[in-house]
């Protein structure tokens, strides 16, 4: 990841907070901001 992308990304998403460690990954999969190892893209 770039620093621009870095910077853009954090202008964003200014704080989150879980008490879950698979729950984000969970959600992020789920839009399709990540593929977690082993899944097709």
């Amino acid at each position: 990841m770039t620093a621009d992308a870095v910077i853009k990304v954090r202008q964003a998403f200014v704080s989150y907070g879980s008490c879950s460690t698979a729950e984000p990954v969970d959600e992020l999969a789920a839009l399709g901001l990540i593929h977690r190892e082993g899944e097709l893209a």
